[in-house]
């Protein structure tokens, strides 16, 4: 019984460290243009937010749709309208004006052997211009 409330507490463990959102964004593209743009005024972003699931629908941790580097609890917040959102606001904060390019990647995996647990993954990647 010992060993069963053991990975029961790293399984929850597990979770409360995967749930996150993370935004990056950077201008360094070697020396390279972007199409009719200038080199300094091009920014690639980065949005993820990821979270873990109880039987694939219900969240239990997911990274916050508000903030980056945070965590919210019994929210379903890994959507790809979300992070879109994240995406886009890094972008404004930037000063970009215009978008030249938008992808997205969504990810749903079972953790082996927990297979009540599934971890869930949004992705949205931008290109933006001053």
């Amino acid at each position: 019984m010992k060993k069963v409330f053991a990975l029961m507490f790293c399984a929850v463990a597990l979770a409360g460290s995967i749930g996150c959102s993370h935004v990056a964004a950077t201008n360094r593209l070697n020396n390279m243009r972007f199409q009719d743009a200038p080199r300094n005024e091009v920014f690639h972003i980065n949005s993820q937010i990821y979270g873990v699931y109880l039987f694939g629908v219900l969240p239990i941790f997911s990274g916050s749709a508000n903030a980056a580097d945070k965590t919210s609890v019994f929210t379903d917040t890994v959507r790809l309208d979300y992070a879109t959102l994240l995406a886009t606001a890094a972008a404004r904060e930037l000063q970009a004006t215009r978008l030249k390019d938008i992808n997205s990647r969504i990810d749903s995996h079972m953790i082996f052997p927990f297979f009540f647990l599934s971890y869930k993954s949004v992705e949205v990647n931008v290109t933006a211009v001053k």
